[in-house]
């Protein structure tokens, strides 16, 4: 039974089939020279300075997860210029939405024009209360001074406490009402003591007279009542000048000191009411200011959501739908599809536009190579960190209160700053392994590049899930007019220093699997025939194996030993990538029975090579490679 190592067949036992043509075997002298160890992988060209184009319509305006849906898209493949457009999203809900936030911001600004004039009118009417008082409260020492004589700065410069322990009492003042009524009630109290002494002395007299026959009785009766009417007068004003020293002044002092306390009072409470007022009328103002803000800030978003719904090419070059990797090898579970009517995601990248003068080879390369890969290295220059912290403390400027000016959001004004600065994000240190590029298009030019990334998860098909490959980016160095995204390409990528003076052996010739370690087998013509030779292997390109034991130069060995077994006696154990110590190769190839589309039967199997699997099986033309190989 023979497995060979290029369809991935486990070696038990080699059944020579006895009627095998010797005209049929093909025969290689088995010589030394140099082995070049490299991977070879296919992949696909992209850009290396894509700019996406992804939906920022935020999800949620149509009640869904999808954030719109396609109305107009620019064909894949266009040539585009800078600024052109090159896609329309629906924006009938985020314009009704619009129109009913406009209803509402206008309510909100209206709120906000009575909350400014109210509290303008509040302070207004605050000052004039204030003032008010402080009027009153003049008045009240005015009248204190105008009774008292006191001083009416100073009076009205004292505090509360010191007027409440102000006594007026035992003052005498020496001017002022008090001093003016108290004079007046004198002077009269002194003319009436000087009628009551002048009509005493002109009662006597009369009495005499009567006496002497001068004058009549009546008349000393007259005289008699003039002195008891003077008398009854002077009585009088002794008691009014009684009560006003005693009564009078007392409670005018204190009446007119307490309205000057209250006035004093009233003018603390004035002001206090006046600070609350005012902090109410300061408090509802900005309140509605906040309400108007956040209203006119909303309509801003709304206003920035519609211009996302038109997309414009930022650079020149060539419009590519994106299509996710997953969704690229058969994963994923999300709608990707760019058409006139499909839903779009926020957050999605839905066109890519690459520069056709910076291109790479997206390809994939399968695990047991990606150790011997090395990108480039690039380390942070804090510049995004720096945007982060700008865009925590940016803030829209001060809005009028009459006015709806269009301010660009913060997030916005961050996303056009990064796009504009990602370059300066990175500093690179190290370049990455050199390589060669060939073209499908352009088969007869070598291009220079280098490994630009080396994906750190791995992705896998539904079909083979068994089989991890990394997404590897290979930048091309040199520019080709012509080169288009999606192009065919082959990468080679040197690993190893060459291998001088080495037996070489081609990779058609070796037969066995990845379960038999480092040994293999082949055949060897002998002058009695075929004879089956154990082998050791070390490294591996795509064409040839390095021979360290189990031949000799100048053996001759047999390149398609598939026509020495029977194909009734192969038997498919196992299908598993074979790789060597260093972990490089490649499948083999068919031989040329390989049937058309892979259908025919099958070649001899390559030798597993110092790299990716080992599991090339016959394709179409005969030659078909398995997920990976190394040359």
């Amino acid at each position: 039974m023979l497995i060979l190592a290029g369809g991935g067949f486990a070696a038990k036992t080699f059944l020579l089939d006895a009627s095998t043509d010797p005209k049929k075997l093909i025969l290689h002298t088995l010589e030394r020279g140099t082995l070049q160890v490299s991977i070879v992988q296919r992949g696909a060209l992209e850009s290396s300075s894509n700019r996406d184009i992804v939906c920022r319509v935020k999800a949620g305006a149509r009640g869904g997860s999808g954030a719109s849906t396609i109305k107009w898209v620019i064909d894949d493949g266009t040539e585009v210029k800078a600024g052109q457009k090159v896609m329309e999203l629906d924006s009938s809900a985020l314009e009704d939405e619009r129109r009913a936030q406009q209803i509402t911001l206008d309510t909100a600004q209206a709120a906000y024009t009575q909350a400014v004039e109210e509290y303008r009118i509040v302070v207004n009417q605050n000052f004039s209360d204030i003032e008010t008082a402080r009027v009153t409260i003049s008045l009240a020492a005015l009248d204190l001074e105008k009774y008292t004589g006191l001083p009416r700065d100073s009076v009205e410069k004292m505090s509360i406490e010191e007027l409440l322990t102000l006594d007026l009492e035992k003052r005498v003042p020496a001017k002022g009402e008090y001093r003016q009524l108290l004079d007046d009630v004198s002077g009269r109290l002194r003319l009436a003591e000087s009628d009551v002494e002048m009509l005493l002395e002109r009662a006597a007299w009369s009495e005499r007279m009567v006496k002497k026959g001068y004058l009549t009785p009546s008349q000393a009766n007259a005289e008699r009542s003039r002195l008891e009417s003077s008398r009854e007068t002077l009585k009088k004003l002794q008691m009014e000048s009684e009560v006003l020293q005693v009564f009078t002044k007392r409670r005018m002092e204190t009446e007119l000191k307490n309205k000057l306390i209250e006035a004093k009072r009233a003018l603390e409470r004035t002001i206090a009411q006046a600070k609350a007022k005012e902090a109410k009328a300061d408090s509802d103002r900005i309140t509605k200011k906040s309400i108007f803000e956040q209203e006119l800030t909303k309509i801003q978003e709304i206003d920035a959501q519609i211009a996302e719904c038109t997309l414009y090419s930022p650079q020149a070059g060539m419009v590519v739908y994106y299509v996710p990797e997953q969704v690229r090898f058969g994963g994923g579970n999300q709608q990707s599809i760019i058409a006139q009517g499909e839903f779009v995601r926020e957050g999605q990248k839905m066109i890519r536009i690459p520069d056709l003068n910076h291109m790479l080879v997206n390809m994939r390369v399968h695990e047991s190579m990606v150790m011997n890969l090395r990108g480039e290295v690039w380390r942070p220059t804090g510049f995004s960190e720096g945007l982060t912290q700008l865009q925590q403390a940016f803030m829209n400027p001060l809005i009028p209160a009459m006015t709806v000016p269009s301010i660009p959001s913060s997030e916005t004004v961050m996303l056009v700053l990064r796009e504009q600065f990602r370059a300066q994000d990175l500093l690179k240190v190290a370049d990455g392994q050199p390589a060669t590029v060939k073209i499908e298009a352009f088969p007869n030019r070598a291009l220079k590049a280098h490994v630009k990334s080396v994906a750190t998860v791995a992705t896998q098909d539904f079909m083979t899930p068994e089989v991890k490959m990394f997404q590897t980016l290979i930048e091309i160095d040199e520019s080709l007019p012509g080169l288009k995204p999606g192009m065919s390409a082959e990468v080679v990528i040197k690993i190893e220093d060459p291998l001088v003076n080495v037996l070489l052996l081609p990779t058609v010739a070796v037969v066995g699997g990845v379960e038999m370690g480092n040994t293999r087998r082949c055949f060897v013509m002998t002058p009695n025939g075929p004879e089956e030779r154990t082998i050791e292997i070390g490294l591996s390109n795509a064409t040839q194996v390095e021979i360290r034991s189990g031949l000799n130069e100048g053996d001759q060995v047999i390149l398609n030993p598939s026509v020495l077994v029977s194909d009734g006696t192969r038997t498919r154990d196992q299908e598993a990538p074979a790789m060597s110590k260093s972990g490089m190769g490649r499948g083999g190839e068919g031989g040329p029975k390989g049937g058309k589309d892979g259908k025919g039967p099958r070649g001899p199997g390559g030798a597993p090579g110092s790299g990716g699997p080992a599991d090339g099986a016959s394709g179409a033309a005969g030659k078909n490679r398995g997920p990976g190989k190394a040359e």
